[in-house]
């Protein structure tokens, strides 16, 4: 998609800046993502529950810094693609002595590269568009990008490859597109083990439980 359209859509829908986060749940499950966007109330879960006093940020400077070379240390730091209509709040950006971005995502769960191009895609989509957004709000080039495990106590390495940034550029633009219609995609191709997890299985359009 050319960034025209995707700012065109964006537009559209009213220049809105949608959180990052749904990027995720469109990953997850589109219907999911568009009930909460309406604003429809769901129970949160023990990673939507991992607050930054649980997040170990001098662990995550050390393995960092033994990867890079590290100048400035944001974190919590507000960052937003106007190109794609997504905003946010990275758990770290650091800038790196070369000039560069390294964007850093906690997450409770222990986490595999495997996993995290299978069961796990979701968070290596939302890093990326968090990736993206750093770059357009600090106008640096990333350098890399990690999801660090809380459980694992591990960094994670996601290369923010052109497919994943196509990933998100995809999630931004029916983001948007569900917000302009007013409703919801006509179906929602996910595993059916999603459905009975989900607690908007009882309001869910395609009443799958």
């Amino acid at each position: 998609m050319s960034s025209s359209s995707l700012a065109a859509g964006a537009a559209e829908a009213g220049g809105r800046l949608l959180p990052i986060w749904l990027v995720k749940e469109y990953y997850w499950c589109p219907v999911s993502a568009y009930l909460r966007l309406v604003g429809w109330a769901e129970r949160p879960t023990a990673s939507m529950l991992l607050g930054s006093e649980s997040v170990p940020r001098g662990r995550i400077v050390e393995l960092l810094e033994e990867r890079h070379r590290l100048r400035e240390l944001l974190w919590e730091h507000p960052v937003a693609s106007r190109r794609l209509g997504l905003q946010g709040r990275a758990d770290l950006v650091a800038l790196t002595v070369d000039g560069g971005l390294v964007v850093v995502e906690a997450k409770l769960p222990r986490l595999s590269r495997r996993r995290l191009w299978g069961r796990d895609r979701r968070l290596a989509v939302q890093l990326a568009a968090y990736a993206v957004a750093a770059e357009e709000t600090l106008g640096a080039p990333l350098e890399a990008a990690y999801l660090y495990s809380v459980e694992g106590d591990r960094l994670v390495e996601v290369r923010v490859s052109p497919r994943l940034r196509r990933l998100v550029e995809h999630a931004a633009r029916e983001l948007h597109g569900m917000l302009e219609r007013g409703e919801p995609p006509g179906r929602a191709n996910v595993p059916r083990w999603r459905c009975r997890l989900c607690s908007y299985r009882g309001v869910c359009p395609h009443g799958r439980g």
